[in-house]
């Protein structure tokens, strides 16, 4: 099993470079491998679940995206997540 971190930097380049199908995969990925959408919960100590809730929000989206009308508050949540979970990988290589 990869780390958390490992799990997030794959699912986040497949969402942000696939398109529909890696956000897809990414979402099979999340199953495959029991990540859940509140898998914080319970597992780590406050201040070190910021991996697992960006995880969960990017399956929340898969399930946001699935009623195949994209409005314009989605696009935001999408792309405001995206970013997210790129400062927080590239915050981590310092």
């Amino acid at each position: 099993m990869k780390t958390r971190r490992e799990q997030l930097a794959y699912m986040t380049g497949l969402v942000e470079y696939s398109g529909d199908p890696g956000l897809e995969a990414a979402y099979q990925f999340g199953e495959r491998n029991g990540i859940k959408e509140n898998i914080h919960v319970g597992i780590h100590q406050k201040g070190e679940q910021k991996a697992e809730w960006l995880m969960g929000q990017l399956m929340n989206l898969k399930l946001v995206k699935n009623k195949k009308k994209i409005e314009v508050p989605y696009l935001i949540v999408f792309h405001h997540t995206i970013n997210t979970c790129m400062k927080f990988l590239h915050g981590e290589e310092k």
